[in-house]
């Protein structure tokens, strides 16, 4: 079987519904919109032949790969490494009102961090040993992420240096496929 890993955006929490930055915050629960989108990611997969369930210890990616892991009889691997950006001093905060008080472009660049938050080199580093491990997956898994991990993430599957990742934007509960080889 092919190795792939199928990267999947937890669903939508009660935070993105109201516009607010989450990154590292742990207990932030799907809406029903969310369940339903975990689930239709979790049927959208079931084929897939897909042998382990790899996420994000966060509270929004658990609650996505629990109708995953069940449609695929497969095992959960929480890896702390998936889980989203930390935004530092951001988090909690509604995002228009960030982009309003920080330059938008700085948020971009790979060496800048929010203060008490993570750069895109910080996140780049954190994720290696997870996709290392997913690299030596002979056949196909599944990873459920966040917003910013998920393009990272993707990125560098796909070969990109860390300063060349190109943006990539995964709808909450979007299942994205990813050779791995």
């Amino acid at each position: 079987m092919t190795a792939v890993a199928y990267v999947v955006r937890h669903g939508q929490s009660t935070w993105n519904a109201r516009g607010v930055l989450q990154g590292q915050a742990p207990d932030v629960p799907l809406t029903a919109l969310g369940d339903t989108q975990a689930t239709a990611a979790a049927a959208s997969l079931a084929g897939s032949g897909a042998t382990a369930v790899y996420t994000s210890d966060l509270l929004r990616a658990l609650r996505t790969a629990e109708p995953i892991a069940r449609a695929l009889g497969a095992p959960m691997e929480v890896r702390p490494g998936l889980r989203e950006q930390c935004v530092g001093i951001y988090q909690g905060r509604r995002s228009r009102d960030v982009w309003a008080e920080t330059d938008p472009e700085a948020w971009g660049r790979v060496d800048w961090r929010p203060e008490g938050g993570e750069s895109i080199s910080d996140v780049a580093e954190r994720l290696m040993p997870v996709l290392d491990e997913l690299r030596a997956c002979s056949g196909p898994v599944v990873v459920v992420t966040h917003g910013d991990t998920a393009r990272i993430a993707v990125g560098l599957l796909r070969g990109a240096a860390v300063a060349e990742i190109p943006w990539l934007s995964l709808g909450n509960g979007e299942v994205l496929a990813v050779p791995l080889s």
